[in-house]
């Protein structure tokens, strides 16, 4: 219970500090990163590609934990992340990104397994789980021929991950994407781990998988 009440209070008290010490450009909420904080302090697992060893914390050039590190300078760290870790389709507003999906005219190149997530998480958002998985498995199917890779479809890899980002979306209060992978990291770094709990068989490599879904052999999606 008193975790509960950390996580919900904790980022509040923060935001407020960060906006009166004006740490953040007005594209990044401040909530969000106050959010990500106590989350990374209670539950390491959430930011896992920064607890694999030290970081330089930039405000003291020391290499230390992250709970080593005090607000101030997590807040860099986290901004740095993000800076480093911004990927091509964040140049493109979902409308534009959504579109030129479904027309086949977004470069392969920027497809990536972020933008894959992008891509459930607007059809999620705007039309309901249903209708996202039956949209996305049509024009992936007609994208993956367009770019030349049909090989790489598959069927039950493209569900799961739609079903798993919206078990994330009903635990998350983002309107944005970018906001919804930053708190939650998991679904783009650590997604193999999360499918493990769900599937026994390895679904990025069976070929049943590729061409029909196969329902959880382990923990249904919630």
């Amino acid at each position: 219970m008193l975790r509960g009440l950390a996580i919900i209070l904790m980022p509040i008290i923060l935001e407020e500090f960060f906006q009166a010490e004006s740490y953040f450009p007005s594209s990044i909420k401040p909530r969000s990163v106050a959010s990500l904080y106590v989350r990374a302090i209670l539950r390491k697992e959430d930011m896992p590609h920064l607890w694999e060893s030290p970081v330089r914390c930039p405000l003291n050039d020391q290499y230390l934990s992250l709970i080593e590190c005090d607000v101030k300078e997590f807040y860099h760290i986290v901004l740095q992340e993000m800076n480093n870790k911004m990927e091509a389709h964040f140049e493109m507003s979902d409308e534009m990104f959504e579109q030129e999906f479904q027309a086949c005219t977004l470069n392969p190149a920027i497809f990536s397994h972020e933008a894959h997530l992008r891509l459930a998480w607007i059809h999620i958002t705007k039309y309901g789980v249903d209708r996202a998985i039956t949209n996305i498995n049509e024009q992936l199917l007609k994208f993956v021929d367009y770019a030349g890779a049909a090989g790489k479809y598959n069927k039950t890899l493209t569900i799961a991950a739609i079903k798993a980002v919206n078990h994330f979306i009903g635990k998350s209060g983002a309107d944005n994407f970018y906001d919804f992978i930053l708190t939650n990291p998991r679904l783009k770094f650590n997604f193999r781990e999360l499918m493990s709990f769900h599937y026994q068989t390895d679904i990025f490599k069976s070929e049943i998988a590729k061409k029909q879904y196969l329902e959880p052999d382990l923990l249904p999606f919630s």
